[in-house]
């Protein structure tokens, strides 16, 4: 359980279910940092005679005042996921940068917001004739999460600070298993 203690910026608890998911789904050893997150989680559980729900130990149910829960959290990540992609497919190039691509993804929601989705927000999947970017952009929308219209909240959501890595394992798989509506 050293590991655990030794880590600076662990993992998000989104993260370690991924890289859990991730392993089972593809028959692989599970890593040894989401071992330790587990062993721990259960060893605390135990310890406190099962008091408290095993997700409090794991960390994905909010312990304090403030903090979001595990659903709105998957709903987030899910949204986010689907905003990156579209960032990625907005760019007619790429030597577009992810500030030029957030700023022309900042202007595009503000019309996809007051007409398109209007119209077509009842359809279960976009219209395959839509632009790639549009298509993410509607997968975003249905997460029934605010998209965010400006430019430095995109930018942010790109670069994750501090929050979940989508190149990271198992993420696209949780993403996608998820059907978090929030």
């Amino acid at each position: 359980m050293n590991m655990l203690l030794r880590e600076k910026f662990p993992p998000s608890p989104e993260t370690r279910l991924a890289s859990l998911l991730d392993s089972i789904f593809y028959n692989q050893t599970i890593t040894p940092d989401v071992r330790e997150w587990l062993l721990s989680a259960f060893l605390h559980y135990l310890r406190h005679g099962g008091e408290y729900p095993l997700d409090r130990f794991l960390g994905l149910a909010p312990i304090d005042a403030g903090k979001s829960s595990f659903s709105t959290r998957l709903g987030l990540l899910k949204r986010n996921f689907f905003l990156v992609e579209a960032l990625r497919k907005i760019a007619l190039d790429d030597s577009v940068t992810g500030w030029g691509r957030c700023q022309r993804l900042a202007v595009e929601i503000n019309k996809f917001e007051s007409r398109t989705w209007k119209l077509y927000r009842h359809l279960p999947e976009p219209l395959a004739s839509w632009p790639e970017w549009q298509q993410e952009l509607f997968h975003a929308y249905k997460t029934g999460l605010r998209v965010p219209q400006s430019a430095h909240a995109l930018y942010g959501i790109l670069n994750q600070v501090g929050g979940v890595s989508f190149n990271a394992p198992g993420v696209k798989l949780l993403v996608f298993l998820t059907q978090a509506k929030i």
